[in-house]
């Protein structure tokens, strides 16, 4: 019987630490694909730099559309990691303020999320 007691243990610490790293570690799937949506959107609105009138609005607007759609990826990433809370606040703040204004911040933001390693300074 006594045997049977350090095996259990060492059974149980497995597992306890298979449950443990399970829960450490997330998958960033859904922050990629709002940031590559960001991407899109961000270039779209620079190319509104070169156009004037009514086709420079259209494509400003053009770009916010496409921001507000990586809203539903940025929402399920913070829903699976809150450490992606900033992205979806950034994203949806960009409806009340404009795209011109988040740009900076979504930029910043996504720099990190698309690095390999984001601790890294220049993300290798």
């Amino acid at each position: 019987m006594k045997r049977r007691r350090p095996i259990f243990k060492a059974a149980a610490g497995l597992f306890l630490g298979g449950v443990l790293l399970a829960a450490c570690s997330t998958s960033n799937g859904h922050a990629v694909a709002a940031c590559k949506q960001v991407g899109v959107a961000i270039a779209t609105y620079r190319t509104a730099a070169s156009l004037t009138g009514d086709a420079r609005h259209e494509r400003i607007a053009h770009a916010q559309v496409q921001l507000t759609r990586a809203l539903g990826n940025a929402a399920a990433a913070t829903s699976d990691d809150g450490s992606f809370n900033a992205l979806q606040t950034t994203i949806s703040e960009s409806v009340r303020v404009g795209i011109s204004h988040v740009i900076p911040s979504l930029e910043a933001q996504c720099t990190t999320i698309l690095a390999k390693n984001p601790y890294a300074p220049n993300g290798s």
